[in-house]
Protein backbone atom coordinates (compact mmCIF):
# COMPACT_ATOMS: atom_id res chain seq x y z
CA UNK A 1 0.00 0.00 0.00
CA UNK A 2 1.26 3.49 -0.81
CA UNK A 3 1.64 6.03 1.94
CA UNK A 4 0.07 9.45 1.65
CA UNK A 5 3.51 10.98 1.01
CA UNK A 6 4.28 8.44 -1.75
CA UNK A 7 0.96 9.16 -3.45
CA UNK A 8 1.49 12.92 -3.16
CA UNK A 9 5.01 12.63 -4.60
CA UNK A 10 3.84 10.49 -7.51
CA UNK A 11 0.98 12.89 -8.30
CA UNK A 12 3.27 15.94 -8.11
CA UNK A 13 5.81 14.29 -10.39
CA UNK A 14 3.12 13.48 -12.96
CA UNK A 15 1.67 17.00 -12.88
CA UNK A 16 5.10 18.63 -13.18
CA UNK A 17 5.62 17.11 -16.62
CA UNK A 18 2.13 17.88 -17.96
CA UNK A 19 1.44 20.81 -20.21
CA UNK A 20 -1.37 23.16 -19.13
CA UNK A 21 -4.11 21.26 -20.96
CA UNK A 22 -3.01 17.91 -19.51
CA UNK A 23 -2.71 19.40 -16.02
CA UNK A 24 -6.24 20.81 -16.28
CA UNK A 25 -7.62 17.46 -17.44
CA UNK A 26 -5.88 15.62 -14.59
CA UNK A 27 -7.06 18.19 -12.05
CA UNK A 28 -10.62 17.88 -13.35
CA UNK A 29 -10.50 14.08 -13.00
CA UNK A 30 -9.17 14.34 -9.44
CA UNK A 31 -11.86 16.87 -8.50
CA UNK A 32 -14.60 14.66 -9.94
CA UNK A 33 -13.37 11.69 -7.91
CA UNK A 34 -13.34 13.71 -4.69
CA UNK A 35 -16.75 15.22 -5.45
CA UNK A 36 -18.28 11.80 -6.05
CA UNK A 37 -16.91 10.58 -2.72
CA UNK A 38 -18.27 13.61 -0.89
CA UNK A 39 -21.72 13.33 -2.49
CA UNK A 40 -22.18 10.15 -0.46
CA UNK A 41 -21.91 12.17 2.77
CA UNK A 42 -23.90 14.86 4.50
CA UNK A 43 -22.55 18.35 4.00
CA UNK A 44 -20.12 19.54 6.63
CA UNK A 45 -16.70 21.10 6.84
CA UNK A 46 -13.66 19.91 4.93
CA UNK A 47 -10.05 21.01 5.19
CA UNK A 48 -8.44 21.98 1.90
CA UNK A 49 -5.35 23.74 0.56
CA UNK A 50 -4.44 26.43 -1.92
CA UNK A 51 -2.60 24.46 -4.60
CA UNK A 52 0.80 25.23 -6.00
CA UNK A 53 1.23 25.13 -9.79
CA UNK A 54 2.61 21.60 -9.50
CA UNK A 55 -0.46 20.42 -7.55
CA UNK A 56 -3.98 19.66 -8.78
CA UNK A 57 -6.14 22.76 -9.16
CA UNK A 58 -8.96 22.10 -6.70
CA UNK A 59 -10.42 25.63 -6.69
CA UNK A 60 -13.34 24.71 -9.02
CA UNK A 61 -14.19 21.82 -6.67
CA UNK A 62 -14.07 24.05 -3.60
CA UNK A 63 -16.37 26.63 -5.19
CA UNK A 64 -18.81 23.93 -6.25
CA UNK A 65 -18.82 22.36 -2.79
CA UNK A 66 -19.50 25.76 -1.19
CA UNK A 67 -22.52 26.19 -3.47
CA UNK A 68 -23.78 22.81 -2.24
CA UNK A 69 -23.55 23.89 1.40
CA UNK A 70 -20.12 22.61 2.39
CA UNK A 71 -17.88 24.76 4.59
CA UNK A 72 -14.30 24.97 3.34
CA UNK A 73 -11.42 25.51 5.76
CA UNK A 74 -7.97 26.55 4.54
CA UNK A 75 -4.79 26.55 6.63
CA UNK A 76 -3.58 29.79 8.13
CA UNK A 77 -0.22 30.04 9.83
CA UNK A 78 0.64 32.06 12.91
CA UNK A 79 3.98 32.31 14.66
CA UNK A 80 2.97 29.53 17.00
CA UNK A 81 0.95 27.10 14.90
CA UNK A 82 -1.27 26.32 11.96
CA UNK A 83 -5.03 26.64 12.17
CA UNK A 84 -7.82 26.16 9.67
CA UNK A 85 -10.14 29.06 8.86
CA UNK A 86 -13.49 28.82 7.13
CA UNK A 87 -13.50 30.75 3.85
Amino acid sequence: MNTKQELRSAMTERLTFFNEKERNMESHAICNTIKNLLLQRKTGTIGAYAPLISEPNIFPLLLDLQKQGWSIALPAYTRENMEFRII
